[in-house]
């Protein structure tokens, strides 16, 4: 739905970075309920069910991570420290589709 109302110009791009990223926490929250599910019924194979439960752990380093860098870029005026604190955030949102692929490809 935000990328139809960024498309047709009802909702501009700044207004769509909360909500997005709400959207993308929810979901990867939601694959570690789904992988923590599926390793108590022993329905999704191990690979997927661990992925699932590194996303969910990495998610809050990600975010304090990016919120140290923030504040340092803020405080201290570096203005690469927002950049740096948000290399584990890049890394976490490269594993949600892993995860969903994996999930896919299970046998």
């Amino acid at each position: 739905m935000l990328q139809a109302l960024l498309l047709t110009g009802l909702m501009p791009f700044e207004y769509q970075v909360v909500p997005v990223s709400l959207s993308a926490v929810a979901g990867m929250c939601w694959a570690g309920a789904i992988s923590a599910a599926g390793a108590r019924t022993g329905t999704l194979p191990a690979a997927v069910t661990r992925l699932g439960r590194a996303i969910v752990i990495g998610l809050p380093v990600a975010v304090g991570a990016f919120g140290v860098g923030f504040l340092v870029t803020v405080v201290f005026d570096v203005s690469w420290a927002w950049a740096a604190g948000g290399i584990p955030g890049a890394v976490v949102w490269t594993m949600f589709p892993a995860w969903t692929l994996l999930v896919g490809l299970r046998r």
